[in-house]
């Protein structure tokens, strides 16, 4: 009877695994156009609670999907040469009610929320950080790269998340001021 050794599974295993989570490719408009997205370890919990771990985790979960649907929608738009996809569609569906109002109440916006950009070509993203604040809130710190995975001048964003009628939405789009501190949507 012949011996197995599981040792070569085991090994090519761990390989694979330690590979994960590092680059994400999305499909996009044809099977010729991808979206590539950057991201952290998106299984990263940040608290010891297991009910804000567990939140904390959803959050990323929501803050991932979204910002990979939008940035892949900003790609498919560059390539056509486009000035960037329809924001209003991406707005009803992920920020909360409170936050759109509050845009559609402003009388001249200088640049895209969603990358905190006036001009783009190829953005990417990376979750650096996750809180829950409780099960219904907390927020995200990403950073966006407008110009691609190769532009050196990444800017960090902060994203407020709450539940709304059931769903996870966006509720603010904070950025650092001069002195450093996050300012919102006001």
């Amino acid at each position: 009877m012949k011996r197995i050794s599981f040792l070569p599974l085991a090994l090519m295993g761990a390989m694979l695994l330690g590979s994960c989570g590092q680059k994400q490719e999305t499909p996009s408009a044809s099977s010729q156009d991808t979206a590539q997205v950057s991201v952290g370890d998106t299984t990263k919990a940040v608290t010891s609670d297991t009910q804000n771990s567990q939140t904390a985790n959803e959050i990323r979960k929501f803050v991932f999907d979204t910002y990979t649907e939008v940035f892949s929608a900003y790609k498919v738009e560059h390539i056509k040469g486009g000035n960037g996809p329809d924001r209003s569609v991406f707005d009803k569906k992920f920020l909360s009610q409170r936050l759109q109002k509050a845009i559609d109440s402003e009388e001249m916006i200088d640049f895209d929320y969603w990358l905190h950009a006036q001009d783009f070509t190829t953005p990417v993203f990376d979750i650096k950080d996750v809180h829950a604040t409780d099960e219904k809130s907390g927020y995200a710190d990403i950073e966006i790269k407008v110009f691609g995975e190769d532009d050196s001048e990444g800017a960090v964003s902060r994203v407020q998340v709450k539940i709304e009628n059931g769903e996870w939405k966006i509720d603010d789009f904070q950025y650092k001021d001069d002195n450093g501190k996050y300012r919102g949507w006001e």
